[in-house]
């Protein structure tokens, strides 16, 4: 009998105030949400759900990727 692949746990880690300002700052010199992804070692769908949750006016540059890549 096969063996079973383990689940992956997911990490949730909270926003800090550093956090935030960081992603602005990105979000304001419209670096593209891959690269900041990578930078802050979050999936795309976190960055976009945090910037949701602190209202931010835009964002951080999910208009540099193809809509298929981007899922909301």
């Amino acid at each position: 009998m096969p063996k079973k692949a383990k689940k992956k746990t997911v990490v949730r880690r909270e926003y800090t105030k550093a956090d935030v300002k960081e992603l602005h700052a990105h979000s304001k010199a419209k670096t593209p949400v891959v690269k900041i992804a990578k930078l802050t070692k979050r999936s795309v769908g976190s960055l976009a759900e945090g910037a949701q949750a602190w209202d931010s006016s835009r964002p951080p540059a999910l208009g540099s990727l193809p809509p298929d890549s981007v899922t909301i």
